[in-house]
């Protein structure tokens, strides 16, 4: 089992009740990732688990830090969402190469 480095990933967040956001560094695809420490899969190690490929992901979205959110939405604000809430002012961020 790889840790996170040793696969070309970087963490870019959490998403509630459904796993992590990986960014692949070499191609910037992102992809979603689930804890499963009882899986036979190829996984990769993070934070004393084994999380477990989940899909692809043709795009992410960021609850930006503004006075808007901050005043209306503040439990929300620097969460990342698959689904983003209507309600708030959100970054989409795009599979790309990392700079």
């Amino acid at each position: 089992m790889d840790t996170m480095i040793e696969s070309g990933y970087k963490v870019l967040g959490h998403v509630k009740n459904q796993g992590y956001i990986l960014q692949e560094i070499e191609t910037g695809n992102l992809e979603l990732w689930s804890c499963n420490k009882g899986h036979s899969s190829y996984g990769i190690k993070y934070n004393n688990t084994k999380l477990e490929f989940i899909t692809s992901l043709k795009s992410v979205y960021f609850v930006v830090k503004n006075e808007f959110n901050k005043h209306w939405y503040p439990d929300i604000v620097g969460k990342y969402y698959i689904n983003p809430p209507a309600y708030a002012m959100v970054k989409e961020i795009t599979g790309r190469k990392l700079q």
